[in-house]
């Protein structure tokens, strides 16, 4: 029979296969001077403010933060920001150099930049006028079309129902006509029929005396 595992086993099985949770890092690597394991991260969740600093550098970031955030979300934080102002750090290197190459002024580059922006804002916005315009054109077209079909479609019934009334109105008078030919025939042969037809003859009897008779017959029909 085998063994049974006993408790104390179960529980040192469950220790060693037990997923242990990650820890979170608390110290990064710093973006100005490119040190790694220099930054490091404060929590006060009482103030609710992260900061952090470099340890070779000193440079110091600060932000407000909530009672979930922790170390890792002030630093991505800190990242996001300083992605932003490194962009415009280069845009405004952009503008010198172009400045610089063609001998202008910073605000004549940033003005003439922002009426090319504009006159190109008003470019697509008369684009999507004119895109609008074609679109209530077309549905213009497709309601006057749908009109047109729709007066076709009564005008053609009306048709056919006037054929249809004219169709039953010729055959109601031809089976008229017929009928009052029927009557005339009729009448025609009860007047043949009711015409007393006279019948006349003589009769002689033995005695040598003869005897003139006339009969009037009147057929029926």
């Amino acid at each position: 029979m085998p063994r049974r595992n006993t408790n104390a086993e179960r529980r040192a099985w469950k220790k060693r296969n037990q997923k242990r949770p990650q820890k979170l890092e608390k110290v990064f690597e710093c973006l100005q001077c490119a040190r790694g394991k220099t930054v490091g991260c404060k929590i006060d969740h009482g103030c609710r403010i992260g900061s952090l600093t470099c340890s070779l550098c000193n440079i110091a970031y600060s932000c407000a933060i909530s009672h979930l955030d922790c170390e890792v979300d002030v630093y991505h934080q800190w990242v996001d920001t300083w992605e932003k102002t490194d962009s415009s750090k280069k845009a405004s290197n952009e503008v010198q150099r172009v400045c610089g190459a063609q001998g202008r002024e910073p605000q004549q580059v940033l003005d003439q930049t922002q009426s090319s922006v504009q006159d190109r804002a008003s470019i697509e916005s008369d684009a999507h006028d004119n895109d609008k315009n074609k679109d209530k054109d077309a549905t213009k077209v497709q309601a006057q079309a749908q009109t047109q079909t729709r007066v076709s479609c009564q005008a053609m019934k009306k048709r056919l129902i006037n054929a249809a009334a004219a169709v039953a109105h010729a055959h109601l008078k031809r089976k008229q006509k017929r009928l009052q030919q029927i009557e005339r025939t009729q009448e025609r042969r009860n007047s043949l029929n009711q015409t007393p037809i006279q019948v006349g003859g003589q009769v002689q009897c033995q005695n040598g005396v003869s005897w003139d008779y006339t009969v009037l017959d009147e057929r029926e029909s």
